[in-house]
Protein backbone atom coordinates (compact mmCIF):
# COMPACT_ATOMS: atom_id res chain seq x y z
CA UNK A 1 0.00 0.00 0.00
CA UNK A 2 1.48 3.41 -0.89
CA UNK A 3 1.58 6.40 1.55
CA UNK A 4 -0.82 8.71 1.84
CA UNK A 5 1.20 12.12 0.77
CA UNK A 6 0.71 15.41 2.98
CA UNK A 7 -1.65 17.86 1.00
CA UNK A 8 0.03 20.94 2.11
CA UNK A 9 -1.05 24.17 0.34
CA UNK A 10 0.14 27.66 0.18
CA UNK A 11 -1.35 31.43 -0.34
CA UNK A 12 0.06 34.28 -2.34
CA UNK A 13 -1.54 37.52 -2.64
CA UNK A 14 1.10 39.87 -3.68
CA UNK A 15 4.24 39.77 -5.66
CA UNK A 16 6.68 40.67 -2.80
CA UNK A 17 5.28 37.55 -0.35
CA UNK A 18 5.51 35.08 -3.68
CA UNK A 19 9.10 36.22 -3.78
CA UNK A 20 9.98 36.01 -0.63
CA UNK A 21 8.16 32.36 -0.48
CA UNK A 22 9.68 30.84 -3.65
CA UNK A 23 12.36 28.45 -2.21
CA UNK A 24 10.03 27.14 0.13
CA UNK A 25 7.62 26.61 -2.37
CA UNK A 26 9.89 24.73 -4.84
CA UNK A 27 10.79 22.86 -1.76
CA UNK A 28 7.03 21.55 -1.15
CA UNK A 29 6.66 21.03 -5.06
CA UNK A 30 9.36 18.86 -5.40
CA UNK A 31 8.77 16.95 -2.40
CA UNK A 32 7.33 12.78 -3.33
CA UNK A 33 5.95 12.60 -0.07
CA UNK A 34 3.66 16.02 -0.75
CA UNK A 35 0.47 16.88 -2.60
CA UNK A 36 1.51 20.65 -3.56
CA UNK A 37 -0.87 23.24 -4.80
CA UNK A 38 -0.16 27.14 -4.68
CA UNK A 39 -3.89 29.42 -4.28
CA UNK A 40 -2.90 32.43 -6.07
CA UNK A 41 -5.11 35.73 -5.74
CA UNK A 42 -4.86 39.64 -5.04
CA UNK A 43 -2.77 41.40 -7.57
CA UNK A 44 -0.96 38.83 -8.93
CA UNK A 45 -4.13 38.87 -11.09
CA UNK A 46 -3.93 42.60 -11.89
CA UNK A 47 -3.11 44.00 -14.88
CA UNK A 48 -2.54 47.65 -13.27
CA UNK A 49 0.35 45.77 -11.15
CA UNK A 50 1.82 43.99 -13.45
CA UNK A 51 -0.46 40.51 -13.54
CA UNK A 52 2.61 38.65 -12.25
CA UNK A 53 0.52 35.04 -12.25
CA UNK A 54 2.43 35.41 -15.84
CA UNK A 55 5.29 34.81 -13.83
CA UNK A 56 3.98 32.42 -11.70
CA UNK A 57 2.90 30.60 -14.24
CA UNK A 58 6.52 30.11 -16.17
CA UNK A 59 7.63 28.35 -12.77
CA UNK A 60 5.78 25.55 -13.20
CA UNK A 61 3.67 24.64 -9.90
CA UNK A 62 2.47 21.32 -9.81
CA UNK A 63 -0.59 22.38 -9.26
CA UNK A 64 -2.28 26.22 -9.06
CA UNK A 65 -5.36 27.31 -8.23
CA UNK A 66 -6.93 31.23 -8.93
CA UNK A 67 -8.83 32.96 -6.57
CA UNK A 68 -9.42 36.48 -8.13
CA UNK A 69 -10.56 39.09 -5.18
CA UNK A 70 -9.99 42.81 -5.96
CA UNK A 71 -12.05 45.34 -7.35
CA UNK A 72 -11.50 47.73 -10.17
CA UNK A 73 -10.80 50.25 -7.38
CA UNK A 74 -8.34 50.80 -4.57
CA UNK A 75 -9.69 51.91 -1.35
CA UNK A 76 -10.67 50.81 2.46
CA UNK A 77 -14.05 50.04 1.12
CA UNK A 78 -13.04 47.87 -1.75
CA UNK A 79 -10.38 46.38 -0.16
CA UNK A 80 -13.51 45.26 2.29
CA UNK A 81 -14.95 43.96 -0.85
CA UNK A 82 -11.81 42.42 -1.80
CA UNK A 83 -11.54 40.23 1.23
CA UNK A 84 -15.22 38.98 1.09
CA UNK A 85 -14.55 38.01 -2.77
CA UNK A 86 -11.79 36.27 -1.94
CA UNK A 87 -13.37 34.47 1.29
CA UNK A 88 -16.31 33.25 -1.17
CA UNK A 89 -13.51 31.70 -3.52
CA UNK A 90 -11.21 30.01 -1.37
CA UNK A 91 -14.54 28.74 0.63
CA UNK A 92 -15.74 27.13 -2.55
CA UNK A 93 -12.37 25.80 -3.58
CA UNK A 94 -11.08 24.65 0.09
CA UNK A 95 -14.19 23.07 0.93
CA UNK A 96 -13.41 20.01 -1.40
CA UNK A 97 -9.91 19.87 -0.96
CA UNK A 98 -9.47 19.99 2.53
CA UNK A 99 -5.52 20.30 3.05
CA UNK A 100 -3.71 19.23 6.02
CA UNK A 101 -2.12 22.78 5.93
CA UNK A 102 -2.25 26.01 4.18
CA UNK A 103 1.00 28.03 4.56
CA UNK A 104 0.75 31.69 4.29
CA UNK A 105 3.78 34.52 5.48
CA UNK A 106 3.52 38.33 6.48
CA UNK A 107 0.51 40.41 7.22
CA UNK A 108 -1.11 41.76 5.16
CA UNK A 109 -5.07 42.53 4.30
CA UNK A 110 -5.87 39.88 2.38
CA UNK A 111 -4.90 37.37 5.09
CA UNK A 112 -8.33 37.58 6.62
CA UNK A 113 -9.86 35.54 3.81
CA UNK A 114 -7.65 32.82 3.99
CA UNK A 115 -7.75 33.06 8.09
CA UNK A 116 -11.33 33.22 8.13
CA UNK A 117 -12.00 30.27 6.13
CA UNK A 118 -9.40 27.88 7.43
CA UNK A 119 -10.57 28.87 11.01
CA UNK A 120 -14.25 27.55 10.14
CA UNK A 121 -13.29 24.47 8.02
CA UNK A 122 -10.52 23.38 10.42
CA UNK A 123 -7.92 23.65 8.25
CA UNK A 124 -4.47 24.13 10.19
CA UNK A 125 -2.70 27.39 8.85
CA UNK A 126 1.46 27.69 8.84
CA UNK A 127 1.89 31.37 9.22
CA UNK A 128 5.63 32.68 8.57
CA UNK A 129 7.23 36.03 10.16
CA UNK A 130 4.88 36.09 13.17
CA UNK A 131 6.32 37.81 16.15
CA UNK A 132 7.27 41.05 14.58
CA UNK A 133 6.37 44.63 14.90
CA UNK A 134 5.72 47.62 12.73
CA UNK A 135 3.92 50.35 14.50
CA UNK A 136 3.25 52.52 11.98
CA UNK A 137 0.81 50.17 10.02
CA UNK A 138 -2.47 48.09 10.78
CA UNK A 139 -0.43 45.72 9.27
CA UNK A 140 0.76 45.08 13.30
CA UNK A 141 -3.35 44.16 14.16
CA UNK A 142 -3.56 42.03 11.02
CA UNK A 143 -0.16 39.79 12.08
CA UNK A 144 -0.95 39.55 15.60
CA UNK A 145 -4.84 38.06 14.66
CA UNK A 146 -3.09 35.60 12.14
CA UNK A 147 -0.58 34.14 15.23
CA UNK A 148 -3.35 33.67 17.53
CA UNK A 149 -4.80 31.92 14.54
CA UNK A 150 -2.76 30.14 13.58
CA UNK A 151 -1.08 26.35 14.58
CA UNK A 152 2.37 26.45 13.06
CA UNK A 153 4.60 29.60 13.60
CA UNK A 154 8.00 30.17 11.51
CA UNK A 155 9.88 33.48 13.59
CA UNK A 156 12.83 35.11 12.09
CA UNK A 157 14.59 36.15 15.40
CA UNK A 158 14.96 34.68 18.87
CA UNK A 159 13.32 38.26 19.57
CA UNK A 160 10.37 37.32 17.42
CA UNK A 161 9.89 34.10 18.97
CA UNK A 162 9.66 35.51 22.82
CA UNK A 163 6.86 37.87 21.33
CA UNK A 164 4.27 34.67 19.85
CA UNK A 165 5.40 32.85 23.06
CA UNK A 166 4.19 36.18 24.78
CA UNK A 167 0.79 35.56 22.75
CA UNK A 168 0.17 31.82 24.56
CA UNK A 169 1.16 29.65 22.53
CA UNK A 170 2.66 26.29 23.00
CA UNK A 171 6.34 26.56 22.29
CA UNK A 172 6.23 23.33 20.04
CA UNK A 173 4.44 24.98 18.02
CA UNK A 174 7.12 27.95 16.96
CA UNK A 175 10.47 27.39 15.46
CA UNK A 176 13.08 30.10 15.06
CA UNK A 177 13.67 29.43 11.28
CA UNK A 178 15.44 32.66 10.40
CA UNK A 179 14.23 35.41 7.48
CA UNK A 180 12.82 32.95 4.30
CA UNK A 181 12.94 36.18 2.19
CA UNK A 182 16.96 35.58 2.71
CA UNK A 183 17.15 32.14 0.78
CA UNK A 184 16.90 34.54 -2.27
CA UNK A 185 20.08 35.27 -1.92
CA UNK A 186 21.92 31.73 -1.40
CA UNK A 187 19.70 30.36 -4.21
CA UNK A 188 19.16 33.07 -6.62
CA UNK A 189 22.07 33.64 -9.59
CA UNK A 190 22.29 37.59 -9.30
CA UNK A 191 22.66 39.64 -12.07
CA UNK A 192 25.67 41.43 -13.63
CA UNK A 193 25.59 45.07 -14.05
CA UNK A 194 25.60 44.86 -17.72
CA UNK A 195 22.76 42.34 -17.25
CA UNK A 196 20.48 44.40 -15.28
CA UNK A 197 21.95 47.24 -18.19
CA UNK A 198 20.08 44.88 -20.84
CA UNK A 199 17.16 44.38 -18.77
CA UNK A 200 16.36 47.46 -17.19
CA UNK A 201 17.66 49.97 -19.87
CA UNK A 202 19.59 51.74 -17.40
CA UNK A 203 22.79 52.42 -16.51
CA UNK A 204 23.70 51.81 -13.22
CA UNK A 205 27.79 53.05 -13.77
CA UNK A 206 26.03 56.10 -12.66
CA UNK A 207 25.31 56.49 -8.78
CA UNK A 208 22.16 55.35 -8.55
CA UNK A 209 19.31 54.91 -5.65
CA UNK A 210 16.15 52.35 -4.99
CA UNK A 211 12.86 53.95 -4.39
CA UNK A 212 10.73 51.72 -2.53
CA UNK A 213 7.86 53.08 -0.33
CA UNK A 214 4.35 52.19 0.64
CA UNK A 215 1.72 53.60 2.26
CA UNK A 216 1.57 53.99 6.18
CA UNK A 217 -1.82 53.10 7.03
CA UNK A 218 -2.14 54.70 10.01
CA UNK A 219 -0.84 58.02 8.94
CA UNK A 220 -3.17 57.89 5.66
CA UNK A 221 -4.46 61.41 5.71
CA UNK A 222 -0.71 62.73 5.51
CA UNK A 223 0.53 60.54 2.78
CA UNK A 224 0.58 62.49 -0.33
CA UNK A 225 2.83 65.12 1.90
CA UNK A 226 5.19 62.34 2.75
CA UNK A 227 5.47 61.71 -1.10
CA UNK A 228 6.16 65.04 -1.72
CA UNK A 229 8.73 65.54 0.68
CA UNK A 230 10.72 62.44 -0.11
CA UNK A 231 10.31 63.83 -4.15
CA UNK A 232 11.78 67.62 -3.13
CA UNK A 233 14.99 65.82 -1.40
CA UNK A 234 15.58 63.69 -4.12
CA UNK A 235 15.64 66.96 -6.26
CA UNK A 236 18.92 67.84 -4.16
CA UNK A 237 21.57 64.92 -5.07
CA UNK A 238 23.04 64.29 -8.32
CA UNK A 239 21.67 60.59 -8.32
CA UNK A 240 19.71 58.19 -10.64
CA UNK A 241 16.74 56.77 -9.36
CA UNK A 242 14.63 53.64 -9.69
CA UNK A 243 10.66 53.84 -8.83
CA UNK A 244 8.91 50.61 -7.64
CA UNK A 245 5.40 50.17 -7.55
CA UNK A 246 3.70 50.19 -3.83
CA UNK A 247 2.07 47.42 -2.53
CA UNK A 248 -2.23 47.73 -3.02
CA UNK A 249 -2.86 49.10 0.55
CA UNK A 250 -5.01 51.93 0.65
CA UNK A 251 -3.31 55.11 -0.54
CA UNK A 252 -1.16 53.55 -2.95
CA UNK A 253 -2.65 55.17 -6.05
CA UNK A 254 -1.15 58.40 -4.53
CA UNK A 255 2.04 57.29 -4.78
CA UNK A 256 1.56 55.68 -7.87
CA UNK A 257 0.57 58.82 -9.14
CA UNK A 258 3.02 60.90 -8.03
CA UNK A 259 5.43 58.94 -8.85
CA UNK A 260 4.55 58.56 -12.09
CA UNK A 261 4.76 62.55 -12.61
CA UNK A 262 8.18 62.86 -10.90
CA UNK A 263 9.38 59.89 -13.69
CA UNK A 264 7.94 61.80 -16.55
CA UNK A 265 9.01 65.60 -15.29
CA UNK A 266 12.60 64.24 -14.76
CA UNK A 267 13.12 61.44 -17.80
CA UNK A 268 17.19 61.54 -17.73
CA UNK A 269 17.20 60.33 -14.33
CA UNK A 270 14.56 58.13 -13.48
CA UNK A 271 13.04 54.78 -14.59
CA UNK A 272 9.31 53.56 -12.74
CA UNK A 273 8.85 50.17 -12.99
CA UNK A 274 5.66 47.77 -11.96
CA UNK A 275 7.54 44.74 -10.48
CA UNK A 276 11.12 44.31 -10.37
CA UNK A 277 10.89 40.79 -9.54
CA UNK A 278 13.41 39.18 -6.84
CA UNK A 279 16.10 38.45 -8.77
CA UNK A 280 16.32 42.08 -10.69
CA UNK A 281 15.48 43.41 -6.97
CA UNK A 282 18.19 41.58 -5.05
CA UNK A 283 20.66 42.30 -8.16
CA UNK A 284 20.44 45.95 -7.78
CA UNK A 285 21.23 45.73 -3.72
CA UNK A 286 24.88 44.86 -5.55
CA UNK A 287 24.90 48.45 -7.19
CA UNK A 288 23.25 51.08 -5.92
CA UNK A 289 24.51 53.12 -3.47
CA UNK A 290 21.08 53.10 -0.94
CA UNK A 291 17.72 51.87 -0.93
CA UNK A 292 15.33 54.69 0.19
CA UNK A 293 11.67 54.45 1.54
CA UNK A 294 10.10 52.23 3.89
CA UNK A 295 10.11 49.02 2.25
CA UNK A 296 11.16 45.66 4.74
CA UNK A 297 13.81 44.96 2.63
CA UNK A 298 15.74 47.21 3.76
CA UNK A 299 15.48 46.29 7.23
CA UNK A 300 15.76 42.22 5.76
CA UNK A 301 17.73 41.60 2.90
CA UNK A 302 19.94 45.27 2.28
CA UNK A 303 22.15 44.18 5.83
CA UNK A 304 23.59 40.55 3.41
CA UNK A 305 24.72 43.02 0.97
CA UNK A 306 25.90 45.64 3.39
CA UNK A 307 23.73 48.26 1.62
CA UNK A 308 22.40 51.61 3.75
CA UNK A 309 18.99 51.68 3.71
CA UNK A 310 16.94 55.02 4.42
CA UNK A 311 13.90 54.35 6.33
CA UNK A 312 11.57 57.33 6.46
CA UNK A 313 8.73 57.41 9.10
CA UNK A 314 7.29 54.64 11.37
CA UNK A 315 5.87 52.04 9.11
CA UNK A 316 9.43 49.72 10.50
CA UNK A 317 9.04 50.91 14.02
CA UNK A 318 9.62 47.84 16.05
CA UNK A 319 11.48 45.57 13.94
CA UNK A 320 15.47 44.47 14.73
CA UNK A 321 17.28 47.29 13.11
CA UNK A 322 20.62 46.19 11.79
CA UNK A 323 23.76 48.86 11.67
CA UNK A 324 22.69 49.51 7.83
CA UNK A 325 19.44 51.57 8.57
CA UNK A 326 19.55 55.47 8.59
CA UNK A 327 16.38 56.24 9.92
CA UNK A 328 14.69 59.22 9.49
CA UNK A 329 11.22 61.26 9.72
CA UNK A 330 9.11 63.09 6.77
CA UNK A 331 10.45 66.54 6.61
CA UNK A 332 12.51 67.20 3.66
CA UNK A 333 15.45 68.28 5.75
CA UNK A 334 15.51 64.25 7.71
CA UNK A 335 15.38 63.09 4.20
CA UNK A 336 18.58 64.74 3.00
CA UNK A 337 20.31 64.35 6.12
CA UNK A 338 19.69 60.50 6.02
CA UNK A 339 20.39 60.28 2.00
CA UNK A 340 23.75 62.27 2.88
CA UNK A 341 24.69 60.12 5.50
CA UNK A 342 23.90 56.87 3.23
CA UNK A 343 25.96 58.45 0.51
CA UNK A 344 29.06 58.47 3.33
CA UNK A 345 28.27 55.28 4.60
CA UNK A 346 31.49 53.47 5.62
CA UNK A 347 30.32 49.65 5.00
CA UNK A 348 30.62 47.23 8.67
CA UNK A 349 30.97 43.27 7.89
CA UNK A 350 28.32 42.22 10.07
CA UNK A 351 26.13 38.76 10.33
CA UNK A 352 22.56 39.78 9.36
CA UNK A 353 20.51 39.25 12.36
CA UNK A 354 17.75 37.57 10.25
CA UNK A 355 19.76 34.61 9.36
CA UNK A 356 21.79 32.87 6.70
CA UNK A 357 19.05 32.23 4.08
CA UNK A 358 18.67 28.19 4.68
CA UNK A 359 14.94 28.37 6.32
CA UNK A 360 13.24 26.95 3.78
CA UNK A 361 13.95 23.56 3.92
CA UNK A 362 13.62 23.96 7.75
CA UNK A 363 10.15 25.07 7.59
CA UNK A 364 9.36 22.10 5.12
CA UNK A 365 11.23 19.47 7.16
CA UNK A 366 9.28 20.56 10.80
CA UNK A 367 6.24 21.00 9.03
CA UNK A 368 6.25 17.55 7.96
CA UNK A 369 7.33 16.26 11.20
CA UNK A 370 4.81 18.24 13.12
CA UNK A 371 1.95 17.19 10.59
CA UNK A 372 2.80 13.48 10.34
CA UNK A 373 3.62 13.50 14.87
CA UNK A 374 0.30 14.87 15.98
CA UNK A 375 -3.34 14.35 15.21
CA UNK A 376 -5.06 16.92 13.45
CA UNK A 377 -6.93 17.29 16.97
CA UNK A 378 -3.78 18.06 18.78
CA UNK A 379 -3.05 20.56 16.00
CA UNK A 380 -6.41 22.59 15.86
CA UNK A 381 -6.51 22.15 19.83
CA UNK A 382 -4.85 25.18 21.35
CA UNK A 383 -4.08 25.86 24.68
CA UNK A 384 -3.09 29.19 25.83
CA UNK A 385 0.11 29.02 27.74
CA UNK A 386 0.84 31.84 30.79
CA UNK A 387 4.48 32.19 30.45
CA UNK A 388 6.42 33.79 32.96
CA UNK A 389 8.54 35.62 30.51
CA UNK A 390 11.08 38.23 31.82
Amino acid sequence: MSKKKLKIFAYTATRSEYGLLFWLLKELNNDPEIDFCLIVSGTHLSKKFGYTYNVIKNDKWKKIKCIPSLTKKNNKFDNLISISKGSIGLSEFLTNENPDCIIVLGDRFELFSIMSVCTLLNIPIAHISGGEITEGANDNQIRNAMTKISHFHFVATEEYKKRVLQLGEESWRILKSGEIGLDNITNLELLSESELHLRLKIDLSKPTALIALHPITLEFNNLKSIVVSLLQALDNFNLQYIFTYPNIDSGSDTIINLFEEYVKNNPKNTILIKSLGQQNFLSLFKYVKMIIGNSSSGIVEAPSFNLPAINIGIRQKGRVFSNNIISCNYDISSIKEAINKGLNYKKRPKANPYGNGNSSILVKNYLKKMLIRKSKKEILQKKFIDYDIR
